[in-house]
């Protein structure tokens, strides 16, 4: 492949299908290509690298093209591509008029053929030499004769040619007339049609990476994803402008449809500009004011202009414009005064639609609050945005950040703004830092209510704004600070029996239980408890028993630290506070999974996340997700586990939850190269700010350590999780310190590496006070396994071997099957291999088979490659009874051709010989075959092979 394919991001799978097309049609074929997408996507640059291809498999190139005029002279486009074949009747020069189909003056025919007969024999005399690639761009554009032509190619050409045909399908508008002519490529005429998407966020990112030479920042990634939508062209455009609006080089090209327009469609495309991207037709109607006729019209119009798209949403289409920065060049279009009329508009029709409902809606109140921020009201948009913010933090929906600190920016704007809104500033301080927990800017609101609030005549609020410190989730740098707002809290609330004092003992037991102490948290929590009850607080109840759960768990009394879960879930949704309800239900569904209850958890997740995303709360929904993918992700799902992040997580999670979902996907896959970045970070993130919970941090960093191979490193980091242990009340973090410290003295020992003398040591203290403190009550759940694996491990360090090393790691392997199939995998190879160790080869080996088939049709590539070690080492075929499985199953079919090249020694240039394709899709499929296989050179692909049943 050319070096220009360098510059194509994001369109491996198509490069690789015209790899297919070209060497068909370079062996005698005929195909016929259809190729569409919107104006800027990268049709062009596509068909370039098409022409590339062509060129290498000795296809003749013949390129036509047509332009947006309305002069045409029969079959232009394909005179102009056919004018250089050796045999074709004098042309005149190339030219933009023969280009596009104007008659030049002065020629005239002298043959009886006519024009369309003479170009199709020269087309055909020039393909029995040789095989042709024939392109014709924009065919939209086309003469009907143009068209015909193709048409007929299509139909019934009998020579080798491969017909690739362009257009935009932004142009077609429901009565242009190519619309009958491309029904019948499409239908009877069979084309194959490439619609050419947005691109993907690395792509987009490598993009970006070329463009600055520096690497892609992901929040930039993240915007050019939001404004471009994947369009190349608007990429490079935006990259280049640099700025926040529309660039200049896209301005005139995106509004161009739009000043075609009548005038209706034209004020209709204005106001739908200012009611946002996605279109609300009840208030546009009132908004412009048309009659309903005009207004039809005018909406049909923009329709029929591909101005605004109708695509389906949830269970109702719905209008949205067809290129977010459409919309925006025409906001931007708006003179100051009409752009500020038109918000002011949307914003009291809003709020009279708000008013006549029963209940309040968090995205209309969140409409109204966007819509008098850009009008310049600022009293309105005071109102507007505290009521907003309100509404979202009661609903713990997204967005409340943004409406709360756009009324604390507006206070001291706004005369008697306490009045207006019925709250002081430092309620809407402490009320903004209350679900921030922790972050930056929640201290700074903290701090910023302290300073407002009068503890004499606010002692209520003052409670509250000290009590924010100690129920802040992430650690604090200054932990004094955190216990002496705790105290305070306690101190004033002494002798009330209020809900202020439910809050300053809740925030008491957090630090209590933060610093390990979670019986001490239980003590604390059981009086708020008592206060809560008495104060009658449903909610405030119901926060308190969330509150227990975490210590419950902690002691390891599982089924009373589920039942007070449940009824905190309870507690919320009866109160009406859906969004703590959804957190809690979440946090539900997880320690369902971990007890086991893998089904009964997963369908809660499901569940949750529907009726989330259902109500908008889609911040809530990703929180779901995040659950549910660790269900798929135990069972071994990866497909649909990644498909679930992409869809469902990445695009609402918050960054450090989505950077920590993603490694953990990426690690069970084996793939700690790709991994490596995102642990680093996520490890820099638990380790300095505690973003990240401790098992969760403790987890990731063995895995990555161990199988990244740095088992130096691992044993270097051993201490941290097991002084952690050491310092804590808790059978969970004992729990995983054993378990992963055993782990890592393991694989460290494999290496040949001895660890530091009291390590060991202190790994069997951790393990001996896991098995002191196991009840019933948690050894079938996931921290139970931890224990059991930890003896396992312990075992093999010991030096046993045969049945006594088999018995730990059978009752492991029995145990974690609950919790799916690739939770069992590592217990399942260890009992493999303490069986063949053992002498009991027959188990052993048939053990061994099932999991390294098991490994390879999941894609555990690191469990994989420990089988294939495993079975070298023990002379174990693999090949046995796994017929239809292994690192193939993985593969599509011309990798797996590929992967037998490879194993056969092939180089890149061997095997673009023989599968007729260039080098450079070579290294694509090879890269791809590493990446599934999860190996890191040609040799372990090879070696894994030769493990592996043939392909087909």
């Amino acid at each position: 492949m050319a070096s220009g394919d360098d510059a194509i991001y994001g369109r491996e799978t198509e490069l690789a299908w015209f790899d297919e097309v070209v060497a068909e049609v370079a062996a005698g074929g005929r195909r016929t290509l259809v190729v569409c997408g919107s104006a800027g996507i990268g049709k062009t640059t596509l068909v370039d690298a098409l022409v590339r291809r062509a060129c290498v498999a000795g296809l003749l190139p013949l390129e036509g093209h047509c332009l947006d005029i309305d002069a045409a002279v029969p079959l232009g486009p394909v005179l102009h591509a056919l004018a250089d074949l050796p045999d074709a009747p004098p042309t005149p020069p190339r030219s933009p008029e023969v280009a596009t189909g104007r008659q030049p003056s002065g020629i005239v025919g002298m043959s009886k053929e006519s024009p369309f007969d003479r170009s199709r024999a020269q087309l055909t005399r020039a393909a029995r030499r040789r095989p042709v690639l024939l392109v014709i761009e924009d065919l939209h554009w086309a003469d009907p004769s143009t068209q015909d032509f193709a048409l007929a190619l299509a139909r019934s050409f009998r020579e080798p040619l491969l017909l690739a045909l362009t257009f935009r399908d932004d142009d077609l508008t429901r009565e242009h007339p190519f619309r009958r002519r491309l029904a019948e490529l499409d239908g009877r005429l069979g084309a194959s049609r490439l619609t050419v998407g947005p691109l993907d966020a690395r792509a987009t990112a490598a993009l970006v990476q070329r463009r600055t030479s520096a690497p892609a920042d992901p929040l930039l990634v993240a915007e050019l994803g939001r404004r471009a939508q994947g369009n190349p062209l608007f990429i490079e455009a935006i990259l280049a402008d640099g700025g926040p609006g529309v660039p200049a080089s896209l301005r005139d090209l995106l509004l161009t449809r739009v000043r075609a327009l009548p005038e209706d469609a034209r004020r209709l495309a204005r106001a739908a500009s200012v009611g946002g991207t996605r279109v609300d037709l009840p208030l546009l109607t009132d908004v412009v004011g048309l009659t309903e006729e005009r207004f039809d019209g005018a909406l049909h119009a923009l329709i029929d202009a591909n101005v605004l798209d109708q695509r389906a949403h949830r269970d109702n289409d719905q209008l949205v414009f067809h290129h977010a920065l459409i919309r925006n060049a025409v906001y931007e279009d708006l003179l100051p005064s009409e752009r500020a009329r038109l918000h002011t508009v949307f914003g009291r029709l809003i709020d009279e639609r708000v008013g006549r409902a029963c209940t309040e809606n968090i995205r209309e109140l969140s409409q109204s609050a966007f819509h008098w921020s850009a009008s310049g009201d600022l009293r309105q948009s005071l109102v507007a945005s505290t009521r907003a913010g309100m509404a979202a933090f009661e609903l713990g929906a997204d967005g409340g950040e943004v409406h709360l600190s756009r009324a604390i920016e507006l206070w001291d704007l706004v005369p008697d703004a306490a009045a207006l809104t019925g709250r002081t500033q430092a309620e809407l301080g402490y009320t903004l830092a209350y679900p921030l927990l922790g972050s930056t800017n929640g201290t700074k609101y903290i701090e910023m209510a302290l300073r407002l609030v009068d503890e004499k005549a606010q002692p209520a609020l003052a409670v509250r704004v000290w009590s924010s410190y100690g129920l802040m989730n992430r650690e604090l740098p200054d932990e004094q600070a955190v216990e002496l707002a705790t105290a305070r809290a306690i101190a004033l609330s002494d002798g009330f029996v209020s809900v202020e004092r439910v809050m300053a003992l809740r925030a008491a037991a957090k630090v209590r239980y933060r610093r390990g102490d979670p019986e001490a948290a239980l003590v604390l929590l059981d009086e708020a408890l008592t206060v809560a009850d008495a104060v009658g607080s449903t909610i405030e109840r119901a926060r308190t028993l969330f509150a227990r759960a975490d210590p419950l768990y902690d002691l390891g009394h599982w089924p009373e630290a589920l039942r007070v879960n449940r009824e905190s879930v309870e507690g919320a949704a009866a109160d009406g506070h859906l969004g703590e309800a959804a957190h809690y239900d979440a946090n539900l569904a997880i320690a369902l999974m971990m007890a086991g209850e893998v089904d009964h958890g997963l369908a809660l997740a499901r569940a949750g996340r529907q009726a989330m995303s259902q109500l908008g709360l889609m911040g809530r929904a990703a929180f779901y997700a995040e659950q549910e993918q660790e269900a798929l992700r135990w069972r071994g799902m990866f497909a649909e586990a990644e498909r679930l992040f992409a869809n469902a997580i990445e695009p609402d999670m918050v960054a450090y939850r989505s950077t920590w979902l993603r490694c953990r996907l990426l690690q069970s896959q084996g793939r700690f190269q790709d991994a490596a970045p995102l642990e680093a970070e996520m490890f820099e993130l638990g380790t300095h700010r505690g973003f990240i919970a401790n098992d969760e941090l403790v987890e990731t960093h063995v895995e990555q350590l161990a199988g990244s191979g740095d088992f130096a490193g691992l044993l270097a980091y051993l201490p941290v999780p097991l002084d952690r242990a050491e310092a804590r009340v808790s059978v969970v973090d004992t729990a995983t310190a054993a378990g992963f410290a055993m782990l890592g003295l393991s694989a460290a020992a494999d290496a040949g590496l001895s660890p530091p003398a009291d390590l060991q040591a202190r790994a069997e203290t951790a393990l001996a006070r896991a098995e002191a403190a196991l009840t019933d009550q948690w050894a079938g759940t996931l921290d139970g396994l931890h224990v059991l694996f930890a003896r396992g491990y312990r075992a093999r360090l010991q030096g046993q071997t045969g049945a006594d090393l088999a018995a730990p790691w059978r009752q492991a392997a029995d145990a974690s099957a609950r919790f799916g199939a690739f939770t069992a995998l590592r217990p399942r190879l260890e009992l493999a291999r303490a069986l063949l160790e053992g002498g009991s080869r027959d188990e052993g080996r048939s053990l061994l088979v099932g999991c390294w088939a098991g490994a390879a049709q999941m894609g555990a590539g690191h469990f994989e490659r420990q089988a294939v070690a495993l079975a070298r080492h023990h002379r174990v075929p693999l090949r046995e009874g796994a017929a239809g499985t292994g690192p193939r199953a993985r593969l599509t079919g011309r990798e797996a051709e590929v992967l037998d090249l490879i194993e056969a020694g092939a180089t890149n240039r061997d095997i673009a010989g023989r599968l007729f394709i260039s080098e450079k899709t070579v290294s694509i499929h090879v890269s791809h075959v590493l990446g599934k296989l999860g190996v890191k050179n040609r040799g372990e692909a090879a070696s894994l092979a030769r493990q592996a049943p043939p392909s087909g």
